[in-house]
């Protein structure tokens, strides 16, 4: 019952700040913009900059994980799918679905979420990650670091990474692991030159690092289902 009320009152708080927040923002735009267009187009404009200042007022708000937990409530007491909580949200699917696996991180990451010390976004790329004492590494060196959250990704794979090289090692002779152990040498200094190529693009901007980053995630990632294909099936 406890839960059931702690539900529908996010619930009530959200619609009724939205609507509060919606508001405002259509009479900021509406009467102090001036716009060059009809009464109607700038009204329109004025729910739409409502709509987003919401949006983004709302989520800096509510804990990431608390809103979790309370989308988790209000499925569970009134049987809501994932789908139907979305369309009463006004949510995509995949925006409920990511938020509620933040429930499955381990509870001291859970914690460094709530204090602000890691994102939502970090959260995430921790939970690619299955043993909890690596969770709960990743996420310190994070908060204490202030890694990105693309840094976080990619450090997320290269756990991955290794893990599939145990398991590999494994399987193969010493012998055949051997060459495969100076394959994979070889491939993670052109992963890391295609990352820095990539980055060069961007040479002396702020989204350089943010691309270096996305690179070396996204070539780790690739890099890791080839092996399991290969090796693991």
């Amino acid at each position: 019952m406890i839960r059931m009320l702690q539900a529908l009152s996010w619930a009530a708080l959200g619609t009724g700040f939205t609507f509060l927040m919606t508001t405002l923002g259509a009479a900021v735009v509406f009467f102090f913009v001036e716009e060059p267009r009809p009464q109607f187009q700038r009204a329109m404009l004025g729910f739409a900059a409502g709509v987003m200042t919401a949006a983004a007022v709302w989520s800096l708000l509510i804990p990431a994980i608390e809103e979790a937990e309370a989308m988790k409530a209000l499925m569970e007491e009134f049987g809501l799918t994932q789908q139907e909580l979305a369309q009463k949200l006004g949510k995509a699917r995949s925006s409920i679905a990511n938020s509620l696996r933040l429930l499955e991180l381990h509870p001291e990451v859970k914690k460094l979420v709530d204090m602000g010390s890691i994102s939502a976004g970090h959260a995430r790329a921790i939970l690619s990650i299955d043993e909890p004492e690596m969770q709960i590494k990743l996420a310190r060196q994070a908060a204490a670091s202030k890694l990105s959250v693309r840094q976080v990704e990619s450090m997320a794979r290269q756990h991955k990474l290794n893990n599939i090289y145990k398991v590999i090692k494994e399987q193969l002779s010493e012998k055949k692991y051997e060459i495969f152990k100076n394959q994979e040498i070889s491939w993670l200094d052109e992963r890391d030159k295609k990352a820095e190529d990539n980055a060069k693009k961007f040479e002396g901007m702020d989204f350089a690092q943010v691309e270096y980053n996305l690179s070396l995630a996204k070539l780790t990632k690739e890099r890791c289902y080839k092996l399991v294909n290969e090796y693991l099936q």
